[in-house]
């Protein structure tokens, strides 16, 4: 299920697909810590990491539902609105590892089982570098 929905992020010009598959992908990563996870705050951190990315992303949720009111049906259509642009930008960056915006991720990655480690280093910190690019490319 990630894979897949990593991989249609890639893909898709649509803000409103991108908007989806992008929070998509943070669901398996939850249920990575909280089933497969063996230590005691994976609750927490689990918790942690969906309010952040929660959060973060409602700004970008409201950005996406006033994308079609000016007019911009693709994301590469989105760099002559700067507002739209910046919180764009700050729902992307709660996933990168940036200072005061990342405060879920120490504790995601130290109650998390290996693998789930892994796929939050490997693609959920890349895919929100890949839609900083996308974002930023289209300015």
């Amino acid at each position: 299920f990630t894979v897949l929905t990593m991989s249609f992020v890639f893909v898709v010009e649509s803000p409103v697909l991108f908007y989806v598959l992008f929070e998509l992908s943070v669901i398996p990563l939850g249920y990575l810590l909280v089933v497969h996870g063996d230590y005691p705050e994976r609750l927490l951190a689990t918790s942690y990491l969906y309010l952040y990315t929660f959060l973060g992303s409602v700004p970008m949720f409201v950005a996406v539902l006033v994308l079609p009111i000016c007019s911009v049906f693709e994301l590469h259509g989105v760099g002559s609105y700067s507002p739209i642009i910046s919180v764009f930008l700050l729902a992307l960056l709660v996933k990168l590892p940036i200072f005061s915006l990342h405060m879920w991720l120490p504790k995601a990655h130290s109650q998390s089982p290996v693998l789930g480690s892994v796929l939050l280093a490997a693609l959920a910190l890349k895919l929100a570098s890949y839609g900083l690019f996308r974002v930023l490319s289209s300015l």
